[in-house]
């Protein structure tokens, strides 16, 4: 093991670091344990408790596990310290590359001498690209308004993802975190990422006064919900953060296996799908209002929809509701062509998750692993539901006895969404499993 303040490489057997003195006994380095299996890994058959082979096909269910296993003392000083060391390292640097992105983007924008620019500080741009929602209220001589601002362009999450993905990689060190759970690891970093998006929040809010003339002044302030910016924090940092800590620690338990492959089936979905929207486009069976770097952000948008859609997920647009019983709907929207297309994805849909199904009796031979899967594949559903989200809602009253309301909305409920494609995704696996006959 290495000595925290100097990195020097330490026998197991010391207690003292001989150059710095550092205390080596809290990290519990090699920590032997016994552990036994409940289901063999062969055959999948149930153990009763006291077995060490299994029942059926006599393989060794007890397995010596090596690895470091840290436990923090938070009463030592030192070991607050190596907690924050740590943990605080990749949100930290995530948010100060955030900051110099969203520098650049001011100046872009200053450049090209958008309206928009003289509106927004460095912190709205920083939260915008975290996808959290903001609200702007409005009072001037002719009355009062309120709106609330959603855009949720799942594209613009490759900024944060990418900031997040370099921390992890620099600054995660094995040694460091316990690698007999990075499940946890992962949910501390991304909800301290998450309480550092809730603070740039607070320094996002801004007031604006805007003098028309000498009978009009208008006062414009934009805030954010400290929820709102704490739960997509940890949202947005979390799958980069797992991804990264995963090939880093790489373990071998059967719940990280089925992780893995919700992500593999969920992207390949998706890939799969843009890649066909964008066929549809090149051939002009697609037609959208927009050009360049804006058709792209487009098509990965309306990729996510779909795959809601092909998941059973109604979604509402504007004051449509749209799902595969109601596919009517979108004739206002799309073209025939377009309308097969989307059939044809939630076909495919349906076939890769009953191949997974079969796949996953042949990896894992326990049918509790299909509701596992399910679980997991609806909470990664549910948090695109809510990160994809287009909402714009408010009132502007201009005068006192007039009110003029403003409503846009495209995306679907994420609790609605998880307990759908729940129940459509262990379907669709049980199947599959229940059609391997090995």
């Amino acid at each position: 093991m290495n000595c925290n303040n100097c990195e020097l490489k330490c026998s197991n057997q010391q207690n003292y670091c001989k150059l710095y003195g550092d205390d080596l006994k809290k990290y519990n380095t090699n920590t032997i344990k016994f552990y036994k299996n409940d289901f063999c890994e062969i055959c999948g058959e149930k153990q009763n408790k006291g077995n060490r082979y299994c029942s059926k096909c006599g393989n060794n269910l007890s397995f010596i596990d090596k690895d470091k296993e840290i436990k923090w003392n938070f009463k030592d000083p030192d070991n607050i310290k190596a907690f924050i060391k740590s943990r605080f390292k990749v949100p930290i640097v995530s948010i100060l590359m955030l900051i110099l992105i969203s520098i650049i983007i001011k100046c872009i924008l200053g450049f090209v001498e958008s309206d928009i620019n003289k509106y927004l500080n460095v912190f709205n741009i920083l939260m915008g690209v975290n996808l959290v929602p903001i609200d702007i209220s409005s009072s001037s001589n002719l009355g009062f308004g309120k709106i609330n601002i959603n855009l949720g362009i799942i594209l613009w999450i490759i900024i944060p993802a990418i900031c997040i993905t370099i921390s992890s990689i620099i600054f995660i060190k094995k040694d460091e975190i316990d690698k007999t759970n990075i499940l946890k690891e992962t949910l501390i970093i991304s909800i301290i990422y998450g309480a550092f998006i809730a603070f740039v929040s607070v320094l996002g809010k801004r007031t604006i006064s805007l003098s028309m003339n000498e009978y009009y002044n208008l006062s414009i302030i934009l805030r954010y919900s400290l929820c709102k910016s704490f739960v997509n924090g940890i949202l947005v940092c979390f799958i980069p953060t797992y991804i990264i800590l995963y090939n880093k620690v790489k373990p071998k338990e059967n719940i990280y296996k089925i992780i893995n492959k919700v992500l593999k089936t969920i992207g390949t979905l998706l890939i799969i799908i843009l890649i066909t929207l964008i066929v549809c486009f090149v051939f002009n069976k697609l037609y959208l209002n927009s050009k360049g770097i804006m058709t792209l952000v487009m098509l990965v948008q309306i990729s996510t929809y779909i795959i809601h859609l092909a998941n059973l997920i109604p979604m509402i647009i504007i004051n449509s509701i749209i799902s595969i019983f109601s596919m009517s709907n979108l004739v206002m929207y799309i073209n025939d062509n377009m309308l097969l297309v989307i059939y044809s994805i939630i076909l495919f849909n349906a076939i890769l998750l009953i191949v997974v199904g079969y796949d996953v009796k042949n990896k894992f031979k326990n049918q509790k692993y299909i509701k596992i899967f399910s679980l997991i594949y609806s909470i990664v559903i549910g948090a695109s539901i809510h990160l994809t989200k287009i909402d714009t809602n408010g009132t502007i009253s201009l005068l006192e006895s007039k009110s003029y309301e403003t409503y846009s909305y495209i995306g679907s409920s994420a609790i609605l969404g998880m307990m759908i494609s729940f129940l459509y995704c262990y379907i669709m696996l049980f199947i599959g499993y229940k059609l391997n006959k090995e």
